[in-house]
């Protein structure tokens, strides 16, 4: 008796846990065009996308533009929320301080003072 109470309780605590998975979030996400990223160059140096998320540990690199002209670019560990328009993107919170970039086929290269950083198109 004693064993099939155990057995019972472990079944119990294991269904809490199924309880607890976490949601989806890319189901919830409104649509983007995402660009993943290929590269960071500083002056004659190049970082190659692998490198800068074998260095900084995060496997999603990328910048996201929405149709609502706000965009999401992760370089590091928390995304950047950004507002775009033809030629700038600006942090939400910052109107003032604007870095310049192009849109060219499948590519995307955000300027950022010394700091080029490139992306491409995720199909």
């Amino acid at each position: 008796m004693k064993r099939v109470m155990a057995l019972l309780l472990c079944l119990v605590l294991l269904s809490c846990l199924w309880g607890c998975e976490e949601k989806d979030t890319k189901a919830e996400e409104k649509p983007c065009t995402k660009y993943s990223l290929s590269s960071i160059i500083m002056d004659n140096m190049t970082m190659t996308g692998a490198e800068a998320r074998e260095y900084s540990g995060i496997n999603d690199l990328y910048i996201k533009f929405y149709e609502d002209g706000t965009a999401k670019m992760r370089l590091e560990k928390e995304p950047l929320h950004l507002c775009y328009d033809d030629q700038y993107l600006w942090q939400a919170d910052n109107p003032e301080e604007k870095v310049s970039y192009s849109i060219s086929g499948t590519a995307v290269s955000v300027y950022d003072g010394a700091f080029t950083y490139n992306f491409t198109l995720v199909q």
